[in-house]
């Protein structure tokens, strides 16, 4: 009999997730198990099988006693070991039961392992006495019985279990078209609904018109959704909870795979991001970055990868509110605050404060959590504060964006543009993205001639008075030397840097390589510091060439202080040398 049973435990049917999400019990765990099983239940838990917990931390009593794998086994006579199939574990109620004393109690004879039992002092005596019993042979008898006549398909109501095997199969197969769809449409982000949820509808959304689409091939969903239109059937599994309910399944599923990587890496680094979203609830980005070690048969793979894990709602954006939301998001990950090695955050007060900050508050926690600011965004506030701390770059990058605005608001505008322009179109500027300055000081400077001359079109051809203002002087600006001059020289700093900070966001790139870019940017541009207006001049004056410009600066008067006192020396009016000004109060601050 112990064969036997050993067989059909090994050989059980174990009942997918769906089916166990109409118990109120867990099928694994006895202890939730209703005190009268019907037959219903009887059998699922038969097809699930007698689960025995394995590599858990079983906890200690009073007397610091614990059950432990050792007992799942039988040692014969001949020092051979068999596994005791009917002996499970309760990890809810830390006691153990008889499976099938469980499933087939006997009134007038109930022993301990029916109703649980956690005396493990004395645990070893009671299952050699329990397993030798009369009452319990002859329960594993009934077991042994009903889960051969269950595989056999030879049970009182065969006929309907086929049924009902066939209806589950049934489902699994249009559910599994259905997950495909939902996982198509979140990879691409795009919509799930439209303005109605009924099939063969118009404006019924993506979802239902893709899964309109695999009907036309595929028969299963084709008879699933004419059972629908036909009213034969009412849970179809294709309404808007039911998305929705599977989005969070896949998104839990992915998530637990993306912490059980986490903590087998151990040591990881914690990247934090906050901003608003459409909805004008603050949302904090939460990703953690580690290294990843993969083994194959004729090398060890290491990489470093990043993974998103959630967005949390966040009410304080002080450091304090921030820190507490992390915490507690870690803490209901499983994840260990004491092994994270690194922050990587923003500029912000709230992130960087080295008293009240969040990484001030982790490295309180964690002293090894060492803390480096987002490169990204300190070059952004590099250059973004240099562009806006100097006059003469303000003016530039004004002119830039007045050029931007001026075609974009009007259809027409902009064709007159398009028509002129050969590959490169106009970029707006951007705070956030310090890029964007280099692509719009690119598509000015390589097209200055035909901007101007689609500058001079709109002046002609409109009849606003201050649309018609507006282009004469960005004509007038545009096609200035000093102008020319600034375009050529942004371009060069912006684009060297541009090509260092593409190469520091590589995946693959190594320390020593990054720094060796950095120290080739630093002495880039001590050099240009030094030659880079004598090599922008002579660049300057080809473009001048070909577009028809002097190039030449603009001579200027100092402006006169008002004399006050009567011991104050008299000004003297001179006249300033334009490239010496552009030189001091340009160049050289930048």
């Amino acid at each position: 009999m112990n064969a036997n049973v050993n067989n059909i435990y090994k050989k059980r049917n174990y009942v997918q997730a769906q089916d166990t999400s109409n118990y109120s019990f867990d099928l694994e765990d006895p202890a939730t198990w209703p005190s009268v099983i019907d037959r219903k239940y009887r059998l699922c838990i038969i097809k699930k099988g007698a689960i025995q917990v394995k590599n858990f931390k079983f906890p200690m009593n009073d007397e610091q006693r614990s059950f432990s794998e050792k007992y799942y086994y039988k040692t014969m006579s001949n020092g051979e070991k068999v596994v005791r199939p009917w002996l499970i574990y309760s990890t809810k109620m830390n006691v153990v039961f008889c499976f099938s004393c469980r499933l087939f109690p006997n009134s007038k004879n109930k022993t301990s392992f029916t109703d649980g039992f956690n005396d493990w002092k004395h645990l070893s005596e009671r299952i050699k006495s329990h397993d030798s019993s009369i009452y319990h042979k002859k329960s594993n008898q009934e077991w042994l019985e009903l889960s051969w006549r269950i595989d056999s398909g030879t049970t009182l109501d065969c006929e309907l279990q086929k049924e009902i095997q066939t209806e589950k199969g049934r489902w699994r197969t249009v559910l599994k078209r259905i997950i495909a769809c939902i996982i198509y449409l979140a990879q691409q982000n795009d919509a799930f609904r439209g303005q109605n949820c009924t099939i063969y509808t118009e404006q019924n959304g993506k979802f239902l018109k893709l899964i309109e689409m695999i009907a036309i091939f595929d028969n299963p969903m084709a008879e699933h959704l004419r059972k629908i239109k036909n009213k034969e059937i009412h849970q179809h599994y294709l309404g808007p909870r039911i998305q929705t309910e599977l989005i969070h399944l896949i998104g839990n599923k992915i998530r637990t795979e993306i912490v059980t990587r986490i903590k087998a890496a151990k040591y990881y680094t914690i990247m934090l991001d906050a901003t608003p979203d459409a909805s004008h609830k603050e949302q904090l980005t939460l990703i953690i970055r580690i290294v990843q070690i993969t083994k194959t048969t004729n090398n060890v793979v290491v990489s470093v990868d990043e993974y998103f894990i959630n967005f949390l709602h966040i009410t304080l954006k002080t450091g304090l509110g921030l820190f507490d939301v992390l915490k507690q998001e870690l803490s209901n990950l499983g994840i260990c605050l004491s092994n994270c090695r690194g922050q990587g955050y923003d500029n912000g007060a709230n992130m960087v404060g080295h008293k009240q900050g969040v990484q001030a508050r982790i490295l309180n926690d964690n002293p090894r959590a060492l803390f480096l600011p987002c490169c990204a965004h300190s070059l952004n506030l590099l250059l973004g504060d240099m562009a806006n701390c100097i006059p003469r770059a303000m003016t530039f990058f004004g002119v830039i964006q007045r050029l931007y605005t001026l075609f974009s608001a009007s259809t027409e505008r902009w064709e007159i543009l398009n028509k002129h322009l050969k590959c490169l179109t106009l970029k707006p500027l951007s705070e956030t993205r310090w890029e964007c300055r280099l692509e719009s000081v690119k598509a000015v400077k390589m097209q200055l001639k035909e901007i101007n001359n689609a500058l001079i079109e709109v002046s002609e051809s409109t009849k606003i008075p201050a649309i018609k203002s507006e282009a004469i002087s960005l004509a007038e600006h545009e096609m200035s030397y000093e102008f020319v001059l600034s375009s050529v020289i942004w371009y060069n700093l912006l684009n060297n840097i541009n090509k260092v900070s593409k190469t520091l966001q590589n995946e693959k790139i190594s320390i020593d390589f990054a720094v060796n870019n950095l120290k080739g940017l630093k002495q880039f541009l001590n050099k240009y510091r030094e030659n880079g207006f004598n090599e922008a001049k002579e660049e300057d004056i080809h473009i001048c060439k070909q577009i028809d410009i002097k190039p030449e600066f603009k001579s200027k008067r100092k402006s006169l202080k008002k004399r006050m006192f009567s011991y104050e020396s008299s000004p003297i009016l001179c006249s300033t040398n334009g490239e010496e000004c552009f030189v001091n109060d340009f160049f050289l601050p930048i």
